[in-house]
């Protein structure tokens, strides 16, 4: 099964709380915060679009873009994708989240950061 957001037109939120698989748990802008030794500081943290819970335990980043080629990462959000990339995969939640069971303050794993662009070029 293909699992990633379900996108077919229609208003620019609509793409937000809906996983292809239902069971997983969604939540969306969450602000993140890596554990690189930078801290809570402008260009190291970044309110992700999606934030998903997997069955596993560990959670998923969906950041969406407008256009593939004009719309770029911000440095918060390249610093969230290089942490994941290249660093130990551990965020700081900035915000608490219910349907997650997050609380500020809490450190989680994302072992996943996924760009999604509405129109293609």
């Amino acid at each position: 099964m293909i699992k990633g957001i379900i996108t077919n037109g229609g208003s620019s939120n609509d793409h937000k709380n809906r996983p292809c698989d239902s069971r997983e748990k969604v939540a969306s802008q969450i602000r993140l915060v890596p554990n690189n030794g930078k801290g809570n500081i402008k260009d190291n943290r970044s309110n992700v679009d999606q934030l998903i819970k997997k069955a596993d335990g560990n959670f998923k980043v969906i950041d969406t873009k407008l256009r593939e080629g004009t719309s770029r990462l911000s440095r918060g959000q390249e610093a969230i994708q290089n942490h994941v990339m290249n660093g130990n995969q551990k965020f700081e939640v900035r915000s608490s989240n219910d349907q997650l069971g997050l609380n500020k303050g809490q450190t989680i794993q994302v072992d996943e950061y996924v760009v999604k662009y509405k129109y293609k070029q």
